[in-house]
């Protein structure tokens, strides 16, 4: 017994990364629809907000490199987070729902007996029967 491994402690236990890895596919959905959105923007629209927001720079500092007004500046970068939102949510929209995503009611009337495919379980019940010949 001393050279089992002690239950009461999860020392040895391998980790889920199931969770890690959903999110993981989220967040790489999500920079794809940003991508695509961003590169539907105008490009003085694009251009205010990568310099605000990637580049950091202050609405003064953007100013001058774009050689516009301060003002400008700041309504430029309002209107292409406002449109950069809508484009990304439409891009997201766009995309297939994952599985995991869909409401337990529509699997359950899309696979009838219980949720189990009944091609499946034919192929089972052929399988367990031609093992027995």
């Amino acid at each position: 017994l001393d050279r089992l491994p002690d239950r009461r402690t999860d020392a040895g236990a391998v980790p889920d990364f199931a969770d890690a890895l959903v999110g993981r596919m989220e967040d790489a959905e999500r920079l794809a629809a940003a991508r695509a959105a961003l590169r539907k923007l105008r490009p003085r629209e694009r251009e205010v907000f990568a310099l605000c927001v990637w580049s950091e720079l202050s609405y003064a500092d953007a100013a001058t490199a774009l050689q516009v007004p301060v003002s400008t500046v700041r309504s430029r970068l309002s209107r292409a987070r406002q449109r950069l939102r809508r484009l990304a949510e439409a891009e997201l929209a766009r995309l297939p729902a994952p599985p995991s995503a869909q409401p337990a009611e529509e699997k359950a009337r899309r696979l009838p007996g219980g949720g189990q495919d009944p091609v499946d379980r034919t192929d089972a019940v052929r399988s367990t029967q031609e093992r027995r010949r």
